[in-house]
């Protein structure tokens, strides 16, 4: 699994690289099955599933990338890879956001509470969509 302290550093980073909003996602998951054929057993099989989702998320564009590493650099160098690749002129734009940025990056306290996120994500998606009302 992925330690609380490098999720942490993790999402520090994806802020402090302008993101509005930073988020690092872990699923694991089990599987188990038996196939039969004529109640005779054919195959049995199991295995576990398990990614990290990094997500960043600038103004209206939306980013994200994953992996199955948990260094906290390998995390970070994909945080970083996105928004190079993504965002023209990048490079000024981080020059400009770190010295506007002389503070701690905006990461609310641990842990977030769903309900906030929810509403967080509510209020940006009504803002890039209005069209498209939330319900």
């Amino acid at each position: 699994m992925l330690e609380l302290n490098t999720a942490e550093t993790v999402i520090d980073h994806g802020l402090s690289l302008g993101a509005d909003f930073a988020e690092v996602f872990v699923e694991r998951s089990l599987t188990s099955a038996v196939n039969t054929l004529s109640s005779q057993v054919q195959a049995v099989e199991s295995g576990i599933d398990f990614g990290i989702g990094l997500r960043l998320v600038f103004g209206a564009k939306v980013l994200y990338g994953y992996t199955n590493k948990t260094a906290a650099d390998e995390l970070k160098r994909i945080m970083i890879e996105l928004a190079t690749n993504e965002i023209p002129g990048w490079d000024s734009l981080l020059l400009i956001s770190r010295a506007l940025r002389s503070v701690t990056p905006r990461r609310e306290p641990y842990p977030l509470m769903p309900m906030l996120k929810v509403k967080w994500l509510i209020s940006w998606r009504q803002t890039v969509l209005p069209e498209q009302r939330a319900t």
